[in-house]
Order: C-alpha cells, then structure tokens, then sequence
C-alpha cells in the first residue's frame, strides 16, 4: 500500500488535537507519511505522547480559498473536525452558517478538486437529537431532524447542513478519474482533556462560587457523555474504513460515543468537582424555578435585542439537555467500522480527573 497524507482541520481543539495524537499511534498500520493540521490557531502538541510522524501546520480559516488549498494539496484524506460551536441563548446565526456550512462547503469543493480521495465529517448528536426522550436510539430510530425541532436549533441545523454536503459528495468523479468516499460520524458530547465546555465551566461556576456550585437538573434523567480519546479512536477506525472497505460504509453517517455509564449530567459532573476539592451544594435549585429563570431570562433577551444582546449560556434548550433522558447505541459503528472503545470506562474518567484536577480555571 502506497503512503498517504492526512489533513485535520481543527486539529488543534478539542477533539482534534485527540485525533492527531491517535493517527501517530497507528501510524505504521495506516502508512501515513505526513499529518498535516489547519487551524485558526498554530498547532502545538498539547498531550502527552511522542509524535511518530512530520507535521505540517496550516494557520487559516476554511473560507480562506488559498490556505485551504495548499493544506488539501497532495493530501489523501480529509477528517473535517473544525467548527463553530455556539448553543447560547442567542447564537451568532450568521457565524454559525459562514464557519459550518459554507466553510464545509469551500473545504470539500477544493478537496475534489485536489483529487481527495476519503473525507470524514465530524458532525454532532444536536443533528439528531430534538425535545423528545430517546432510550437506546439507533441511526434508524434517530433520524435527521427538522430545524424547528432540533434542541439546540442553530447549532445544531449548521451542523446537519454541512454533513448533507459531504454525504452528498459521496461518489463524486476526481480529476484522476477516481471517485471521493465520504462519511460523518456523530459523536456523543464530550469529556476528557483540553475540554473547555459544560464541564470546564461547572468548575469556573463552581470556583467563583467559593467551591459550590447549586445543583439543578434531573436526579434520573439518563444523559449520555463519552471520553474524547474513544470518539477520536472512532475517527481513525472511520479511515481505516474508508481506504480498505469503503464500499461497507461510505456515504453514511454514524452515531459514536463508549461505554461511560449513561446517567444524570450532575453525577459525572460531581466527580470532576470533587477532583478539585468543590462540591454541589446541599440544596437543589427546584425544576419549576430553573424553568422559569430560562424563560424570564429569553423573554428579556427577545425584548432587549434590538438594543442589547444576552450572551446568557442559561436558554431552555441547555436546560432540556439536562433534564431529560438521551442515549444511543453505537452498534452500526461496531459493526461496520469496526470500532470499540480504546479505552474503557474506568480508564476514561481516570484520564479526566487527571485533567479537571489541574486545568486552568482563570
């Protein structure tokens, strides 16, 4: 098998960063020659392994016709994880549409026309996930969601959007004549090193709050979180996928999460407060209040916009995430991307502990 280059746009977030230190794990097994990264910031290796493959870094945005290209150039795959995230009360629609559907639109345009042969879209759980319970769920049970029913509407819209492009771009002719194979995989919300979400900012609430933070959301409510080096191990199985046996799973999309045990967003959530010293505090904000605080709080913005925007992280749509139970399987992903967590439960929250308990909360 000849080598490939790889291309991670986002590659220094979150998730991405995860994924470029799982592509040098397997490096020899996917005979990569070279990872390359593009980002709005430089790339710098923020965890813990030593790199066994040349990186190249790419400073840019992905309407920026002229860095895209050069990153694409030469390149064999793709795995397009760079994203506007924004679920606030009142998200910048407008952002959210330039970064995520016209940014995915730009990016797979100049791959096909640099002769890309495999693309991977990082899409979201927000594209299927609306105001209903779903116990065990399935890509065939958890269909693509109208926007006016999608939980985090924007967001959410942006990110299904986007991934239809690249489903769509499936079995598009290249200039070698060749075809591009695409997929988007769905991951579940995230925990883990370099998070900086929901939970980074419990413990930023909680340390503001002199080590307490006041407990809301269900007690039963099954929520569901996975560790981000499992969902970036889902990539590197999507890609072996893809260059060995794409005709079993291009042009579909799959839903990935692991074996975190579903639960109540404050269990997990107080065990990382806990890995600080911090707690939940005795009393329990009551449901009817949280609700009405959500609604006060969206009929002010709606009457200040014209005037004043909200940046309030506090909207009806965060509180339904926590309130009511959300889980899926990920047995298509098993099946036909040969994916099983790399590491397990107890591994995972170890790692993240580790994280919580020395992050940076300034």
């Amino acid at each position: 098998m000849d080598t490939i280059s790889v291309l991670v746009t986002g590659g220094n977030g979150f998730l991405g960063q995860h994924i470029v230190k799982h592509l040098h794990l397997v490096a020899d097994d996917l005979h990569l020659a070279e990872i390359r990264v593009l980002d709005l910031v430089p790339y710098a290796n923020k965890l813990d392994y030593e790199p066994t493959r040349p990186v190249k870094v790419y400073e840019g945005n992905l309407l920026d016709e002229e860095e895209v290209r050069r990153a694409c150039r030469g390149v064999q795959a793709v795995l397009h994880i760079a994203s506007y995230i924004d679920s606030k009360l009142f998200p910048d629609t407008t952002k959210l549409s330039q970064v995520n559907v016209k940014g995915t639109q730009t990016l797979i345009d100049i791959s096909k026309e640099e002769g890309v042969s495999y693309f991977i879209y990082c899409a979201s759980v927000t594209c299927v996930q609306g105001f209903e319970e779903v116990l065990g769920g399935t890509e065939d049970t958890l269909p693509l969601l109208p926007e006016n029913k999608i939980l985090f509407r924007h967001y959410g819209s942006s990110k299904q959007k986007a991934m239809r492009i690249v489903l769509d771009s499936n079995g598009d002719k290249l200039p070698n004549g060749e075809q591009m194979w695409t997929m988007a995989l769905l991951p579940v919300t995230m925990y883990g090193e370099l998070d900086q979400g929901c939970f980074a900012l419990g413990l930023r609430i909680a340390i503001k709050g002199n080590g307490s933070i006041p407990k809301s959301g269900s007690d039963t409510a099954l929520c569901q979180f996975g560790y981000v080096g499992n969902i970036a191990w889902g990539f590197v199985c999507g890609l072996k996928t893809l260059i060995r046996q794409p005709d079993s799973a291009a042009g579909q999309y799959f839903l990935v999460g692991d074996d975190t045990p579903n639960g109540p967003f404050s269990k997990l959530n107080q065990q990382f407060l806990e890995c600080r010293g911090m707690k939940y505090t005795s009393y329990k904000v009551p449901d009817l209040v949280v609700y009405f605080v959500a609604i006060l709080i969206t009929i002010l913005g709606y009457l200040l916009y014209p005037i004043h925007k909200i940046d309030s992280n506090v909207s009806y749509s965060g509180i339904c995430f926590t309130q009511r139970s959300f889980y899926f399987t990920y047995q298509k992903a098993k099946d036909l991307l040969t994916y099983t967590p790399r590491y397990s439960a107890k591994e995972s929250l170890q790692a993240a502990k580790q994280y919580y308990s020395k992050m940076d909360l300034s």
